[in-house]
């Protein structure tokens, strides 16, 4: 059977087991089954863009740590609140791990006999026009994760919430992972205790080196043997991490690890001598993403790219600023942007996509722009990528930095879609993950 749905609330999805969702593009969000870690990608296509190798949504270096946490999770799960719906907020900084440790929780929960979603808001544009429900008479609960809640708007959070409850058939925890949790967490806080009388929690993840056992050069060393094995380099094993590794503050993030990870394994293929800072490590990594970009447009391919190298760099630091855009949006961000090229725009997509291809619409919450605060300084690490003089004038947002979150400081000169107050979600996931991933670590 196919149902057509407008914001069709969890109770309606627990009776239409078995059928086929169809939405219209109104509805406040959709639904999505929570997936399993996407398939590693092939050697080729890795060493082609390592960025791949960095998305969380691979798993590909083994989930550690957090004992405390899960086992806490646990609890909040199997408590008796006395209300079939639970909220709680999981939040820290970029590259903290929060979408591993939700794809963690969602694994573990799911051998115990829970059900998981994924619940994306209307302006996330991965997610699938349909949703095959699958049957809950036999869970043992719903879990639903929203990730970048802090992007949603304060009224659709506030009906997803609303439409969680099941009418006491079984229970459901909201798992919301966000980076900030200031003004936006207050005013949800007090609607939700106000108008659903739900009473949130929140935990703020902490680094993951003060736990007990766990140390930098430790998941240096896991993430470098990873990378190693599946970019088929044997000889890095012996790579070093960089000197910088124990005390720079930017090595707190397990993101920033794992990226001096496969500067040192990219490094040791190439027989050159690796990064040791958090700032090389990007502009190591950013020169790779280049060359993909020079290979796509080599004359020597049977259909080389119609678009140069310098335009894709600065079509890639756009899409990073707006977030995922639909084609129209997508258009006029770039024509915003007046991006340095002949081809037309749309031409300019498609290329875009072909370097950067859309992941599965069923994928979990997309690559943010968690390195926008320092991509608007055009650090030495872009200078090869895009011309200064270019983003400085084509930035939505002020230089030389705007905060983590958008508002107030955007606005500057041309606007381009996706900044405040519109919260950002990316243009396409792959373009934006190469970008923010390898901008964490410049200051």
């Amino acid at each position: 059977m196919i149902q057509h749905a407008e914001g069709s609330g969890l109770a309606r999805i627990y009776q239409a087991a078995g059928d086929l969702i169809l939405y219209g593009g109104e509805e406040p969000y959709r639904w999505a089954l929570w997936p399993a870690p996407a398939p590693p990608p092939a050697t080729g296509e890795a060493r082609a863009q390592p960025s791949e190798l960095l998305r969380a949504s691979h798993a590909l270096v083994a989930f550690t740590g957090r004992h405390d946490l899960l086992a806490e999770l646990a609890d909040w799960r199997d408590a008796g609140t006395g209300q079939d719906v639970a909220v709680r907020l999981i939040h820290g900084p970029g590259g903290q791990g929060k979408t591993r440790l939700a794809g963690h929780v969602a694994h573990l929960w799911r051998q115990q006999g829970w059900a998981v979603l994924a619940a994306h808001h209307r302006r996330d544009r991965s997610t699938a026009a349909d949703f095959e429900v699958p049957a809950f008479d036999e869970a043992a609960g719903v879990l639903v994760v929203v990730d970048y809640a802090e992007r949603w708007d304060i009224a659709d959070l506030l009906t997803l919430l609303r439409d969680a409850h099941v009418s006491g058939r079984v229970p459901v925890r909201v798992l919301l992972l966000a980076r900030p949790a200031g003004t936006w967490w207050d005013s949800l806080k007090g609607r939700m205790q106000r108008d659903l009388r739900l009473l949130p929690t929140r935990r703020e993840l902490a680094p993951l080196e003060q736990e007990t056992g766990i140390t930098r050069t430790a998941l240096f060393a896991a993430a470098r043997d990873r990378f190693a094995e599946l970019l088929r380099v044997p000889g890095a094993g012996a790579a070093a991490a960089p000197p910088a590794l124990e005390r720079h503050e930017a090595f707190q993030l397990v993101l920033t690890v794992h990226m001096a990870a496969l500067a040192a394994v990219l490094a040791a293929e190439r027989g050159q001598v690796a990064p040791v800072d958090p700032a090389r490590v990007s502009e190591f990594l950013l020169a790779r993403e280049r060359d993909h970009w020079e290979a796509m447009a080599s004359l020597r391919r049977d259909r080389p790219m119609a678009t140069s190298p310098e335009a894709m760099g600065q079509i890639v630091y756009t899409a990073t600023l707006t977030g995922r855009l639909g084609y129209d949006d997508g258009k006029a961000a770039l024509a915003r942007a007046e991006v340095e090229s002949t081809q037309a725009i749309g031409q300019l997509l498609k290329d875009h996509a072909l370097c950067y291809p859309p992941a599965a619409a069923s994928g979990p919450g997309p690559a943010s722009p968690e390195g926008v605060r320092l991509l608007t300084r055009v650090p030495r690490c872009w200078s090869r990528c895009i011309p200064t003089s270019w983003a400085r004038t084509s930035s939505p947002c002020p230089p030389p930095a705007i905060p983590t979150i958008f508002p107030s400081t955007c606005g500057r000169r041309r606007r381009l879609p996706g900044c405040w107050p519109r919260p950002p979600t990316p243009m396409t996931d792959r373009s934006s993950t190469a970008a923010y991933r390898y901008g964490h670590g410049m200051r």
